[in-house]
């Protein structure tokens, strides 16, 4: 199993790659190629290109939930299936400005794309896409709402089965990543030992910043944090977390060893 960071807001320097606010991340395991989140604009065509990634010849396509930011490349991807949530399309606003997709639903079928809707666990090859994520600690509330009594209940995140237990990737954890970890290894069975992704940290106050590095710490799993950390989170958590926290980068690669499970 190989993932690549594509798009997002920090950069390896000196390869030719763009930093935008944003995220996505492309996944090759079991022969098959997927694409979490699709980034904004078209950065995502520039660091593909570097990065050998070819952006017509997808098997699917992952939207963790419908904010611009993670949608907004959609247009410069081909894949045969596409992965969404129930509510994807509702409530994509802060406070009157509209942040959500530049398409709507009947259109993914008009680019091509054949529409999967994810409500609890889907397996997606020798992944699993899950959300409905319940609240299971009381530190973590999202800052943002998108309408529903459970904010971003629906938001998917994957998990890939890795040797040393689960490698999950999300988009913004919204629902929290300390809910989101905790919830993976209640549904799935197996132990997260790795967390790559957006993490929506950049304005959470000091006592959420803390019991998040102190929780994703006495748990020792292995956190890459991307996007919407930001750098006041990267901080907290690298203070609290050591060498359990990194940053992501476009241009991160990492490489596990997948297996067979469920």
């Amino acid at each position: 199993m190989e993932i690549k960071v594509v798009v997002d807001n920090r950069v390896e320097r000196g390869k030719g790659l763009l930093a935008v606010h944003g995220f996505s991340a492309y996944v090759e395991l079991e022969g098959k190629r997927i694409l979490f989140d699709t980034g904004q604009g078209k950065s995502i065509v520039t660091n593909a290109a570097v990065m050998g990634i070819d952006l017509e010849s997808l098997d699917a396509v992952v939207l963790s939930h419908g904010h611009y930011d993670h949608t907004g490349g959609l247009s410069y991807v081909k894949a045969k299936e596409i992965y969404y949530h129930p509510t994807f399309f509702i409530g994509q606003f802060k406070g009157e400005t509209y942040i959500g997709p530049e398409f709507v639903e009947k259109d993914l079928r008009k680019m091509g794309f054949e529409p999967k809707v994810v409500d609890g666990v889907v397996k997606l090859f020798g992944a699993y896409l899950v959300n409905k994520v319940e609240s299971y600690n009381d530190f973590e509330e999202s800052t943002l709402t998108d309408g529903l009594e459970k904010p971003f209940y629906y938001e998917i995140s994957m998990a890939i089965p890795v040797e040393e237990g689960l490698f999950v990737v999300t988009g913004c954890s919204h629902r929290g990543i300390c809910n989101i970890v905790t919830h993976m290894e209640k549904v799935l069975g197996r132990k997260v030992a790795y967390v790559l992704g957006g993490l929506h940290l950049f304005d959470a106050g000091r006592e959420l910043l803390e019991k998040t590095a102190s929780f994703l710490k006495e748990k020792r799993i292995k956190l890459y944090g991307c996007h919407c950390t930001g750098e006041r989170g990267a901080v907290f958590l690298s203070l609290g977390m050591g060498g359990l926290f990194e940053r992501g980068y476009v241009g991160m690669r990492i490489r596990k060893k997948e297996v067979g499970y469920g």
